[in-house]
């Protein structure tokens, strides 16, 4: 990112009003630092550029700064074009691959920032089976509220397995790292409700239903440590999708009970 400019454009911190963006909000104190004010992107580029638009498509729209409050820096989930990873073109730049310490790194930092333990391990008897709730507010994506999963699952591991319901967009962050640190399962669309799974802990899986593109793609399936699985959105609801979705979960709880028995 660093390298598409001459030189880093620095900008001064301590003035300037408080954030207005709510995700910036919700997730600041994530990154350890809590006693300053923050001018929202809006207002850096504003700052930068004045009215005047980049004069380019090739011209990029993050901003870089001597001392960087937010960003992941050298991994993404969109890349330097937007993209995710699934098409066949994107094999050429790969962008996460080999980056599975530092996403468990950075998983660690910030988890500690907020006084969770990053080595929780998953919660047994019964096991935890997250059902991410409403998951996204993009119209391809939204009011997927999981319905007949959660009907069917607790039906299928009413003696194994704890099913909780939770829209993540109600809770705090603390709230969330706690409830996915210890999780064996965690389901939800692609997008901004997959966040929550970055917390989840080693040899627990993930569910993505995605629609199109598969967002994220490039991200989750370089992650290491957790099992991840694609399932259609659109199909969702229809018989054999539900049956797959309780059988693949019931292989990963199979699974987890050989290792977690293991000295």
């Amino acid at each position: 990112m660093l390298s598409q400019m001459k030189r880093p454009v620095t900008a001064d911190f301590n003035e300037g009003p408080e954030p207005v963006n709510d995700i910036v909000n919700k997730f600041i104190e994530i990154f350890g630092r809590y006693d300053y004010s923050l001018k929202t992107m809006e207002s850096f580029r504003l700052q930068r550029y004045g009215n005047r638009r980049q004069s380019s498509t090739n011209e990029p729209l993050v901003i870089c700064a001597d001392n960087a409050v937010i960003g992941s820096g050298t991994f993404s989930d969109h890349g330097d074009h937007h993209w995710h990873g699934q098409s066949k073109d994107d094999y050429i730049r790969p962008l996460n691959v080999g980056h599975g310490g530092l996403f468990r790194r950075y998983r660690s930092f910030l988890m500690n920032n907020m006084g969770v333990s990053p080595n929780a391990k998953i919660q047994k008897d019964p096991y935890k089976i997250i059902i991410s709730m409403d998951s996204s507010t993009k119209n391809s994506r939204s009011d997927v509220n999981f319905e007949f999963q959660i009907k069917i699952l607790k039906k299928a591991f009413e003696n194994r397995a704890e099913i909780v319901v939770r829209n993540m967009a109600t809770m705090s962050v603390k709230d969330q790292m706690e409830l996915a640190s210890t999780a064996a399962i965690y389901v939800t669309v692609v997008g901004g409700g997959s966040v929550t799974g970055y917390f989840l802990p080693k040899g627990a899986s993930l569910f993505l239903l995605y629609s199109s593109p598969k967002l994220d793609w490039d991200f989750w399936n370089n992650f290491p440590d957790l099992n991840v699985h694609w399932m259609p959105l659109r199909t969702m609801d229809a018989k054999e999708d539900v049956v797959t979705l309780a059988e693949l979960i019931n292989k990963e709880l199979v699974y987890l009970d050989e290792v977690l028995q293991s000295p």
